[in-house]
């Protein structure tokens, strides 16, 4: 009896894990279809991800995340809110570059 409560929980388990990594995947290229760019998109995705997994393992499983752990995933969303910004004023910039040529040669061909 026991065995098979242990099995149909170890199977139950590893079902979840394949329907939440769809779902994950199936949300985050729907995000990368309404982001700017999928920079942003994974930016959103990580962050969502780890705060999830925290609060989905402290109600379950009853994990108790220290301030170390907190702090790690701070980081980590904050570098990559400072790449997709970087990135962003790069591609801004070369934006701008790429209008001031068109109108030079408009006014070059006048």
């Amino acid at each position: 009896m026991i065995m098979t409560v242990m099995l149909t929980v170890r199977l139950i388990s590893v079902l979840g894990i394949f329907v939440f990594n769809a779902l994950m995947w199936v949300l985050f290229t729907k995000s990368m279809h309404q982001c700017s760019s999928t920079l942003e998109a994974t930016t959103f995705n990580l962050s969502s991800n780890f705060i999830s997994t925290a609060i989905v393992g402290n109600l379950l499983f009853g994990e108790n995340l220290n301030s170390v752990w907190f702090v790690g995933s701070l980081f980590i969303i904050v570098g990559l809110t400072i790449v997709h910004r970087s990135s962003d004023d790069i591609t801004s910039t070369k934006s701008q570059q790429c209008i001031e040529k068109e109108q030079r040669d408009k006014t070059k061909t006048l």
